[in-house]
């Protein structure tokens, strides 16, 4: 079954566009308003989705960030 399942994800990650384009939160691939990647993992956040306030956004710049995944 396990097996089945990874085939049925890897059809469907193959066929997706590129994932790196979309927040790992909401799954949108929308450009507009901040976005924040994780600096261990790919992931990409809009900041709006994972509760950021655009102040705080300029703190991580400086920082590493590491997403909900990731922590």
């Amino acid at each position: 079954m396990t097996t089945m399942r990874e085939h049925f994800a890897q059809n469907i990650l193959s066929s997706s566009e590129n994932l790196e384009d979309l927040c790992s939160a909401c799954g949108e691939s929308t450009t507009l308003g901040q976005w924040i990647g994780c600096d261990s993992c790919s992931r990409w956040y809009h900041s709006t989705c994972i509760g950021l306030i655009k102040k705080n956004i300029k703190v991580f710049v400086k920082k590493t960030w590491l997403c909900p995944v990731c922590k």
